[in-house]
């Protein structure tokens, strides 16, 4: 092989070079595009994601609270049921008749 045969080698593969250099640089652009055209999706999907967490949150408190009421009742329920109790019984033993 010559020199001029290398030379022209190289230039060949130069120009192999620059054909893909312009086939990335266009797709570059194409995938630009692409996301600008995702980029508000993706702060949309951000800011649902927020609120997902603040309603997830919201149904946990709400779930916490539910269990507190529901103690208070069944502690109502209960002071009730005493003093039912204590009604059917005189207060003092000494009222007790044997």
């Amino acid at each position: 092989m010559t020199r001029t045969d290398l030379i022209s080698m190289q230039r060949g593969m130069i120009k192999a070079h620059e054909e893909q250099i312009a086939i990335s640089e266009k797709r570059l652009v194409e995938v630009k595009e692409q996301l600008a055209e995702l980029e508000p999706l993706v702060s949309h999907a951000k800011v649902l994601s927020e609120v997902k967490e603040v309603h997830e949150g919201n149904i946990r408190n709400i779930q916490k609270m539910i269990q507190v009421t529901q103690g208070n009742i069944e502690r109502v329920e209960l002071y009730m049921a005493v003093e039912a109790n204590n009604a059917r019984w005189p207060a003092d033993s000494s009222e007790i008749q044997t």
